[in-house]
């Protein structure tokens, strides 16, 4: 066993081979937020508010529009064309401060639809996260190092108010404007309390005159005037007495809103420099970023008054140097910039977009990469928190899309893309979510989006599909999904006050739910709610989609029994025994049921709904995804999924490949997550693709975006399956270390962050030996399975025979006796021949 070092340093040559994997690179640099944000769930930072919601006058006499309801429309707002929408409002107050020593100094603020502040002409942050009106966050930053006693100091908030109704804010409802509260407290004792009133000061911008709308008009064009920018309008020197009052409304706020501290930090920004940056013509550029990005493009530029210039973004390329802006994804990212005269005057998107290239027409100078960069922003993203390499280079590219997709489209929420819908869907979060965690250990995001789909409970105890914001759209099996994701993000932060919190949330799901059960507990029609079974529809293997809806849905019902079974853990963390056991037996009914209507009896293969003769991928690969097997067992089940193999869409491959795995097939698991085929991330990386993309390739879904998180499985199940890590206890109190790697796969190494701290394995094979080194962090301790036999396993220095293996075997599971405690483990495994 000599040749299979596992001490520190034994993949240094693999390590270097995959970070350097094609060559791409882009330079980063943090931009600094300016200020520290404020734990708003910390006593000392909870707000009194004695401020005013002020508005931009042109809402005055406004009727407020109540926009959560049911309702099958895509647009159920009435919102016409004619109606406020794309309003840019600039307030700010001037303040002198008395000269006694300042001991520190918060800043309390909220906007609708969103805001980005300054102190000084110094950008401190932006917020806040899209929320509901019933329970609309506010945000809190420590400001003490930016005020000086005895100065002048300029406070200013540029605010956007969107008026639309789409998956992006909570906007159409004329609810616009701004909350914003200082308070300082002085060496001495004595505080003060600076708040928006009726001193401040407004203006509406016009320079952001479009009317054409993005996407699924999830977003606005800039054509941008800097005639009517005033650059300096954020400083102290700025001159506002032409500036007029702003509309004040609310004590503190209007009866509509309930404040609630925003339950995840703000956004980071990233300053992106171009990788290239290319003359093509006469004052025209194209610029490439190295990798799909999400954020605003930023140029300083010097020319004549009056100049237009045009700007366009894509994803992809028309020609060589020549930008796609008329994009796939319904975006048709073309600007039109008007400039001021003013020298190094700044282009600056309020906006962002996701993209990776830019082309730059009737440019009035020399382009140099220095006066071009873009914003990067994100959920806040720790790059060293999770690594992995490995000696297969296809799974580390893989790895590498799907991280960068995940990283660009994780914001406020996990969103379905950056570009043509900009929102949160509940079934993307079951993957993003999964592999968002494994990336970054930050378990707030998940629990945010978990409450903001708890909040759709108001409009329909079924949940939405799409949260939080004024757009309603209703998908059964993404419901159905909300406890399976609740149920994951308790084994992993071990948050039990937050499980029996959403419990009520549960009753009512459930609840609404059985409304649609049959006689022998099977969900039979549900015309409520659509049921996406995966998409695009071409990717659903010609799934008997009409027969299903009709009635007995074998899809929707194996989704309702891994709902029952996430739902019955639930209850019985929450002390609710009684409950849980009724549900275990719900379960059962439904899977004897399912067994008796939805499987075909002379091919042993579920069947699409009861009464189909068609048998396709999706109604099979839910089976063992589900733990409901057909009465005859799996076999057939992973034959016929064999030979389907990815017959399917992007979305629906982490319920595939969760259930080889589940099943004991890991050896085809990886083979279709490495494989070469049409459906498969390799045709992605062919396409060019730095993000995981929508579907399998760009021409597979008429819309294609270039980065889809929904598409990021291979994170999580590298981590779980391949690797072997899973909380086996809530909170990683104790990790179950069951790693499923191919015979193929000769080395690798992988870090995640967990609750407890760094969990560390490294693997190296050769032939029928296979050796770990596997660290386990202070707190926690780790049991160990394999799903193969074996003729001996030695852990440190003990060693257990196949006949002490036999003995604790659990089906195809050998679990080695006793636990791992924290420090670092050596084992070693002989397969048998």
């Amino acid at each position: 066993m000599k040749e299979l070092c596992l001490r520190a340093g034994w993949l240094i040559p693999l390590v270097m081979g995959c970070l350097l994997w094609g060559g791409v690179s882009y330079a980063v640099e943090p931009v600094p937020l300016g200020a520290t944000p404020l734990d708003l769930h910390q006593p000392q930072h909870q707000v009194d508010w004695t401020a005013r919601w002020i508005q931009d006058p042109l809402f005055d006499n406004q009727p407020f529009r109540y926009l959560y309801r049911k309702d099958k429309a895509e647009d159920v707002s009435g919102v016409t064309d004619t109606d406020l929408k794309n309003i840019h409002s600039l307030f700010r107050k001037t303040v002198e401060l008395p000269q006694k020593e300042i001991l520190s100094a918060k800043l309390y603020l909220t906007a609708d639809d969103v805001y980005k502040l300054y102190i000084d002409g110094t950008f401190i942050g932006m917020g806040p996260s899209p929320g509901y009106l019933f329970a609309y966050p506010y945000n809190g930053w420590d400001v003490s190092k930016f005020l000086q006693s005895g100065q002048s100091h300029c406070l200013a908030v540029h605010t956007y108010y969107q008026g639309l109704v789409n998956r992006v804010w909570g906007s159409g409802d004329h609810l616009a404007g701004l909350l914003f509260q200082l308070e300082i407290l002085y060496k001495d004792g004595s505080r003060q309390t600076i708040g928006s009133d009726e001193t401040w000061r407004f203006y509406r911008s016009e320079a952001y005159p479009s009317n054409r709308t993005f996407g699924y008009k999830t977003q606005f064009a800039e054509d941008l005037d800097l005639r009517a920018m005033m650059p300096d309008w954020i400083t102290p020197a700025f001159d506002d007495s032409a500036w007029g009052a702003p509309l004040v409304r609310g004590n503190p706020v209007p009866p509509q809103y309930t404040l609630v501290p925003q339950e995840t930090p703000p956004l980071a920004l990233e300053r992106v420099a171009p990788r290239q940056v290319i003359q093509t013509g006469e004052g025209r550029y194209f610029i490439d970023f190295g990798q799909e990005i999400t954020g605003s493009t930023v140029f300083l530029v010097s020319g004549p008054t009056d100049h237009v210039v045009e700007i366009r973004h894509g994803e992809e390329l028309l020609n060589e140097n020549e930008v796609r802006y008329d994009m796939r994804a319904g975006c048709n990212y073309q600007e039109f910039i008007t400039l001021a005269g003013r020298p190094d005057d700044r282009i600056e998107f309020f906006d962002y977009k996701g993209f990776r290239y830019v082309e730059v027409l009737h440019w009035p100078e020399l382009l140099t990469p220095d006066r071009v960069w873009v914003l990067n922003r994100h959920y806040p993203f720790p790059e060293e928190a999770c690594t992995f390499t490995s000696s297969d280079d296809l799974l580390n590219r893989i790895w590498a899309i799907c991280r960068q997709a995940v990283k660009q489209g994780t914001q406020d929420t996990y969103l379905d893309c950056p570009t043509r819908e900009k929102g949160g869907y509940l079934g993307d979060a079951y993957v993003t979510g999964q592999s968002h965690l494994t990336l970054t250990g930050d378990a707030r995001i998940l629990k945010k989006t978990l409450r903001d789909f708890a909040h759709t409970a108001r409009i329909c105890p079924g949940l939405l599909a799409v949260a939080p914001g004024n757009f309603m759209q209703e998908i059964a099996d993404y419901s159905l999904l909300w406890p399976i994701i609740l149920d994951r993000y308790y084994m992993f932060s071990g948050d039990l006050a937050f499980v029996e919190e959403m419990i009520p949330v549960l009753d009512g799901l459930l609840a609404w739910f059985a409304r649609y059960e049959n006689a022998e507990g099977l969900l039979e029609a549900v015309p409520e709610k659509w049921n996406l079974v995966d998409w695009p529809a071409n990717l659903r293997d010609d799934y008997d989609y009409n027969r299903a809806v009709a009635g007995m849905n074998t899809v929707l019902n194996l989704f309702y029994h891994g709902c029952l079974e996430s739902s019955s853990r639930l209850y019985a963390w929450a002390g609710q025994a009684d409950v849980a056991q009724a549900l275990q037996e719900k379960k059962r009914q439904v899977k004897a049921a399912a067994q008796r209507h939805l499987v075909d009896p002379q091919t042993g293969l579920f069947v699409d709904a009861a009464g189909s003769a068609h048998s396709s991928l999706h109604a099979n690969a839910l089976s063992p995804m589900f733990h409901l097997a057909p009465p005859g067992g799996y076999e057939p089940v992973l034959d016929f999924l064999a030979k389907k193999r990815m017959a399917c869409g992007v979305y629906f491959a982490a319920f595939l490949l969760e259930g080889l795995y589940n099943a004991g097939d890991a050896e085809l698991a990886y083979d279709l997550i490495t494989s070469k085929d049409i459906h498969s991330w390799n045709t992605m990386l062919k396409a060019g693709a730095t993000a995981c993309l929508e579907a399998w390739g760009p021409d597979q879904k008429w819309n294609t975006s270039w980065c889809h998180p929904w598409a990021s499985c291979p994170i999580f199940l590298t981590a779980n399956e391949v690797m072997g890590l899973k909380p086996a206890a809530p909170g990683w109190d104790e990790i179950h270390f069951f790693p499923k790697p191919p015979r193929g796969l000769d080395e690798a190494q992988m870090t995640i962050p967990t609750p407890k701290g760094p969990v560390t394995v490294k693997m190296k094979q050769a032939g029928l030996t296979l050796g770990y080194s596997l660290t386990v962090p202070p707190g926690s301790k780790a049991r160990v399975s394999i799903q193969e036999k074996v003729t001996s396993i030695k852990v440190n220095d003990e060693v257990y025979d196949a006949v002490t293996l036999e003995a604790h075997a659990q089906g195809s599971r050998y679990d080695v006796p006793g636990l791992l405690y924290p420090g670092e483990h050596l084992l070693w495994i002989t397969r048998a021949e």
